[in-house]
């Protein structure tokens, strides 16, 4: 992983600019390959209670994800938001870029300027808003709205989709 410059600005944040892999992880069913810049963020609540173990919200600015075939073993959300049982972090992902393969032949559904948040509320489900453009083998919009539950692993999730055209090479 590279860093290209970390700032900090007291009290209450951190951030990370030009972060870079190299896609290459144990796991090969999900990697970041870029994130133009990473905010961590401590509320009021974090600098009252000196706990600065789970920050009050993570926003990433044009991160570029890339999924290979098959699914995880957990949903990301789940995993990134929930912290051995404590309170989740609300997520920002501003203009994302996600990959993911789509049959034969390296063809990929590409969701390009995604926005996301996902903010925990009272009863510790994750609220979800989405929006993206898609490419790839698809060309339109996607808007999403539901929620996560991942102490009960409980989901509800309604997509729109918006002038949706399949181009010929996806098979549908």
């Amino acid at each position: 992983v590279r860093i290209g410059r970390v700032s900090y600005a007291p009290p209450a944040g951190i951030s990370l600019e030009g972060i870079e892999t190299e896609g290459s992880r144990p796991d090969p069913s999900f990697s970041i390959l870029r994130i133009n810049r990473l905010v961590i963020s401590y509320g009021l609540l974090n600098l009252l209670r000196r706990n600065f173990e789970v920050p009050d919200r993570v926003v990433l600015y044009q991160p570029r994800f890339h999924f290979a075939a098959g699914t995880s073993e957990r949903p990301i959300l789940d995993s990134t938001l929930s912290v051995s049982g404590m309170v989740p972090t609300a997520l920002g992902i501003r203009d994302g870029e996600f990959h993911y393969p789509w049959g034969a032949g390296g063809k990929e559904l590409v969701l390009r300027k995604v926005n996301l948040e996902a903010k925990p509320d009272v009863r510790g489900q994750i609220r979800l808003k989405f929006v993206s453009e898609l490419g790839g083998v698809a060309q339109g919009r996607a808007e999403a709205e539901g929620f996560t539950d991942p102490k009960f692993r409980r989901y509800g999730l309604e997509i729109e989709f918006k002038k949706v055209t399949f181009l010929p090479e996806s098979q549908v």
